[in-house]
């Protein structure tokens, strides 16, 4: 198993599918958009990134 830090779900769903070493990549992507929009808000007040995390979620499910 890849010591990936990101969403359980997300890793979860991507295992079912993906190589370790493209789940690898999608994490050090993840960190960096999670690194990139820290503190930032939406209008709902609730992080920005909650948007791209959710929508690779259901990319995720597309597969």
């Amino acid at each position: 198993m890849v010591n990936v830090i990101m969403d359980v779900p997300l890793q979860e769903k991507l295992s079912a599918y993906l190589p370790e070493k493209k789940i690898e990549d999608v994490s050090k992507a993840y960190r960096f958009a999670e690194q990139s929009h820290k503190g930032q808000l939406r209008l709902s007040g609730e992080p920005f990134f909650e948007h791209p995390k959710q929508t690779a979620l259901y990319l995720a499910d597309l597969g």
